[in-house]
């Protein structure tokens, strides 16, 4: 999984691994959080803990090792980005600065299909299911589910079409 993370960002080699660990601290949260992850499922104790301790001061990004996260996780800008321990991320997540997945209510945790971008300072709250290749858009805050291929903006966020684009554009043109 590690080797599909890297590819995600670009990255083909072993060495080449290597400097995206010491360079990128995306990378770096990613490796970590698949190393506590790994440990974790063992049922290894304290090690998980230290490590995630360790990912959030070395890149301020907080990731439960408990989480359920398949590969190629990017994140361009980790500091803030919050995954909490029953969330489930499928292949090629982006989640950019300050993006919180998080439950709303005891037990209650999100669900990102493949392909899902959430951008900055966002929030997926709740037992919410975000679908393929859907997009948040910056500092958004997800209570309901959001449909494949959707745009979604907005507290709370609202599906944004093509339609709703024009005639908001129009509306400023016209102020």
């Amino acid at each position: 999984m590690i080797t599909a993370d890297a590819r995600a960002i670009g990255v083909e080699s072993y060495l080449g691994m290597a400097k995206a660990y010491w360079v990128n601290p995306g990378f770096r949260a990613v490796l970590l959080f698949r190393v506590a992850s790994g440990l974790a499922k063992r049922g290894i104790p304290f090690l998980p803990g230290w490590i995630r301790s360790h990912t959030v001061s070395s890149t301020g990004a907080d990731l439960s090792p408990q989480a359920i996260i398949d590969s190629g996780l990017v994140l361009p800008h980790p500091v803030g980005v919050v995954i909490g321990s029953g969330a489930m991320l499928g292949k090629n997540v982006f989640l950019f600065s300050g993006v919180v997945i998080g439950q709303r209510e005891t037990g209650a945790w999100p669900t990102l299909e493949d392909g899902v971008n959430v951008y900055a300072g966002a929030k997926v709250l709740g037992k919410v299911r975000v679908g393929k290749d859907a997009k948040v858009g910056a500092n958004a805050v997800v209570i309901n589910d959001v449909d494949p291929h959707t745009t979604v903006v907005g507290i709370p966020a609202e599906k944004v079409n093509a339609e709703s684009e024009k005639s908001h554009s129009k509306k400023r043109l016209h102020q």
